[in-house]
């Protein structure tokens, strides 16, 4: 069995396992439609081995993408109540596949410990205020590798969850993460940012 169909079984044993629905790529035509940047940066194939369902009370879609500049990652995309503006939130080791194709602004934060290993980057910087509260960063910071190699981006009411390719059995490192970050919201974006009509 040549690597990609062992891949492609060792996800669909993992989500059959947990009570996931899985594909190979027949959601993908549905997730290249969302406002995500990240899922329309050059990528070389559509999303594959996509796994759908209920995580930890959210529902998620989980899934494989592979870039045109060789990076193969593994993402996590929910809905969320809100009409955000896009802000992504990178890891450093993200940085150099991100800056092709994520081009705005930098924000810093007062937290040294926090910009010397994510960056933020997003036009407005109210919502990023707004967003990446001290509960967040604090959550952030304190998570340990590998969990901790995580990067996030929200787009519209979406959020994301994305880190370089990971085995079957660790695929609970972006959809956890993504539950998690997305349960970081502070109340205020909701308010501030209410879903279109």
């Amino acid at each position: 069995m040549d690597g990609e169909n062992q891949r492609v079984e060792e996800v669909r044993a993992w989500a059959a396992a947990h009570g996931l629905a899985f594909t190979v790529d027949d959601e993908a035509e549905q997730l290249l439609t969302l406002p995500l940047p990240f899922l329309h940066s050059s990528i070389l194939e559509v999303p594959w081995n996509v796994v759908c369902g209920d995580w930890q009370g959210t529902a998620v879609m989980g899934f494989d993408l592979h870039l045109g500049n060789g990076f193969r990652s593994s993402c996590a995309v929910a809905a969320i109540s809100a009409d955000c503006p896009m802000i992504t939130i990178s890891h450093l080791s993200h940085r150099h596949w991100l800056a092709e194709h994520v081009g705005h602004h930098v924000i810093e934060t007062e937290y040294g410990s926090f910009n010397r290993e994510w960056q933020i980057l997003c036009e407005d910087e109210r919502f990023a205020s707004d967003l990446v509260s001290e509960p967040m960063i604090e959550w952030i910071v304190k998570t340990e590798p590998p969990d901790r190699m995580r990067s996030f981006q929200v787009a519209g009411s979406w959020a994301m969850c994305f880190t370089a390719l990971l085995p079957a059995s660790q695929i609970p490192i972006v959809l956890g993460g993504l539950v998690r970050f997305v349960g970081h919201f502070p109340e205020v974006v909701y308010e501030l940012y209410p879903p279109s009509r």
